[in-house]
């Protein structure tokens, strides 16, 4: 049962990182708005915890924003719920975010990929770029990664158990692979035997 197990949640792993077109993901996080407080975690560590700033934009969805800002207080992060269309990130270069949030699709379904605005955010500071992502519009749409997102995350109840079957539901997170020692939860891996064979 024990390896059934970890071979599914090692084939998991795969999928998001497929979807995500990023290189790293876990199988430990329970739902959107908790693995939006860990990648705001992980931007804040990331930047070895000397940028206290954070950027949400506003049409990300209100349970995503309420966690976050618990727990942006408990860390002492002020979070900054802003349009990131209209931001001007220039103004930031000499005070930048750790981090910088948006959704697609976001709360009122629009799908922007704001690729112009993310090379102006890389430009002005370097935060970390976080996707909150719909993992079923990922079949069609471009995948975080290949977008300029350092991080993806969001919840796979969309694959499995329908809401009337209570919750939460697993989430789902992937990063760049320089990120990984700061993933949150834990990551089945695939070892190999010392002449090269897969175990």
């Amino acid at each position: 049962i024990s390896q059934g197990r970890l071979e599914s949640l090692f084939n998991f792993q795969t999928m998001i990182c497929d979807l995500t077109d990023l290189p790293i993901s876990n199988c430990s996080l329970l739902d959107s708005a908790s693995a939006a407080s860990e990648a705001l975690s992980v931007a804040y560590n990331f930047h070895k915890q000397k940028r206290p700033r954070f950027l949400c934009d506003i049409n990300v969805h209100p349970v995503v924003k309420a966690t976050l800002k618990t727990r942006a207080d408990l860390l002492g992060i002020e979070v900054e719920f802003k349009p990131i269309i209209s931001f001007d990130f220039s103004e930031t270069a000499s005070n930048p975010f750790c981090g910088v949030l948006f959704s697609y699709p976001d709360i009122n379904g629009n799908i922007l990929l704001y690729q112009d605005k993310i090379a102006e955010i890389k430009a002005n500071g370097n935060p970390l770029v976080i996707t909150h992502n719909d993992i079923m519009s990922l079949l069609l749409v471009k995948p975080p990664g290949s977008i300029g997102a350092d991080i993806s995350f969001g919840t796979t109840q969309r694959f499995g158990l329908p809401l009337w079957n209570g919750g939460p539901h697993s989430a789902f997170f992937a990063m760049r692979e320089e990120l990984t020692r700061y993933m949150p939860g834990r990551i089945v891996g695939q070892s190999k035997c010392r002449n090269g064979s897969d175990s």
